[in-house]
């Protein structure tokens, strides 16, 4: 992935300019293959896909906006009736546990069947693939087409990315939203940016973090337009939605039911890969499930510490690393994958937001930006939710806890080392000088 840096963007301050060596003839067929295992892969999921419209997370999403566009809650009553007599599996998520502003953007398509509510969703989520690592492979690199073209494979590949597709979720949306946001940052278009984390914020609730990034680089103007959209978006969202399901939405959340009252495999599964759920699974591992008050105390103390703990570091980290446009681009890494950590909720699938450290290590690698170390930790990060899962469906049946316990927690070990190799890749900033080649081509 070296081959094809272009000498002037290194930063030992060499302006001659090297045409891009050729890819070695072993690397390309190496690629091929790669390009060949996608296609595969692609073409197999969605003949796999388009029939689950029947199915987790659509089915909840559509059974959820069509009661709230039949004048229910969705909140306090119980989706089963609706599910049953449209053929949707609800299972053990009988309330919603979606935003308000979430369903009332998702209630058009409940005027369409859920088969043809499902293709379209389905269409937007892969449009929303596509523009996000467009965006992020279109950035300046040092890295030849091929090499391009396999990062961009490796990409759709990622587990969590099948975990998305298969449960039909929305979070390509939020990182689309995320890089464009900083984009319309680079451009000056504050409105827009702050437009952006708006809408994810309203969406998804977890993207408000993001407000922490935009104190951290004095973006005042773009924080008070995310203000104001969201003040406008929630006023919006309640004249059409109504205050008791608003209300019910926010006791739903303050009172933990739903996602957070879901069967005990939920609860305490390895698929939520967040911070303060890791840390409460070895609370459980080591002292049992059935805690003691005091102990269980202890375990939501230890539990919001880290959290906190990892929200105080990435503000340490990024506050006193301030500068050029290059430095901003390693910030925002950071920042991105700390909303996901810190959330109380992060399914697998909200690892897709480790893509723009994913994409952005790579390139500062290709330029001669990022320190071997960093790379091997994102490669690290990469690798450990791919053994996981390959390794847990081969053992699942063979052998018990606490064994297949910790072979379960990939997904956690990749936030993890993602959240170690952004941190990373913000301080191989530190000493370097800004690259010669503008704003826009930092990172």
């Amino acid at each position: 992935m070296a081959d094809g840096i272009d000498s002037a963007r290194r930063p030992d301050g060499n302006s001659s300019i090297a045409a891009p060596a050729p890819a070695a003839p072993r690397r390309r067929i190496v690629v091929a293959m790669l390009c060949f295992a996608t296609l595969i892969y692609a073409l197999h999921t969605v003949l796999e896909l388009r029939d689950r419209s029947h199915s987790w997370d659509f089915s909840i999403y559509y059974t959820s906006a069509l009661s709230m566009r039949e004048g229910h809650n969705p909140y306090t009553e119980s989706l089963v009736p609706i599910g049953d007599r449209l053929g949707l599996k609800t299972a053990d998520l009988t309330r919603a546990a979606d935003t308000p502003t979430y369903l009332l953007c998702f209630e058009p398509l409940t005027w369409l069947t859920p088969g043809a509510a499902y293709a379209v969703w389905f269409t937007l989520n892969l449009i929303a693939i596509v523009a996000s690592l467009w965006l992020l492979a279109g950035r300046p690199t040092g890295l030849d087409r091929s090499s391009l073209i396999a990062l961009v494979a490796l990409a759709i590949l990622y587990r969590p990315m099948d975990d998305l597709l298969r449960l039909t979720q929305c979070q390509m949306l939020i990182v689309l939203m995320m890089i464009l946001m900083k984009r319309w940052m680079e451009r000056g278009r504050d409105g827009a940016a702050g437009l952006m984390l708006a809408l994810a914020a309203l969406l998804r609730v977890y993207p408000i973090v993001m407000a922490g990034y935009l104190v951290i680089e004095r973006r005042w103007r773009t924080l008070g337009y995310a203000i104001l959209a969201g003040a406008a978006g929630g006023a919006i969202t309640l004249g059409f939605v109504g205050w008791p399901r608003v209300l019910s939405f926010v006791a739903t959340i303050v009172g933990g039911h739903t996602m957070f009252a879901l069967p005990l495999v939920f609860q305490r599964g390895a698929a939520n890969v967040a911070i303060g759920p890791g840390v409460s699974r070895v609370f459980w591992a080591i002292f049992g499930v059935h805690l003691s008050p005091a102990m269980n105390l202890a375990r939501r103390a230890v539990a919001g510490t880290a959290q906190i703990g990892v929200l105080a570091l990435t503000v340490f980290a990024t506050n006193r690393r301030r500068g050029d446009d290059d430095r901003e681009w390693r910030r925002f890494a950071l920042w991105t994958v700390t909303m996901v950590a810190v959330s109380p909720v992060a399914w697998l699938h909200y690892l897709v937001l480790t893509l723009i450290p994913f994409f952005l290590i790579a390139h500062a690698a290709s330029l001669g930006r990022a320190r071997p170390r960093t790379v091997w930790t994102m490669v690290a990060a990469y690798t450990a939710i791919l053994l996981s899962m390959t390794l847990f469906k081969m053992m699942i049946n063979r052998v018990g806890p606490p064994l297949i316990y910790v072979v379960a927690e990939g997904g956690f070990a990749t936030m993890i080392l993602s959240y170690i190799a952004a941190y990373l890749y913000l301080r191989d900033g530190d000493g370097l000088p800004a690259p010669p080649f503008g704003a826009a081509d930092a990172g």
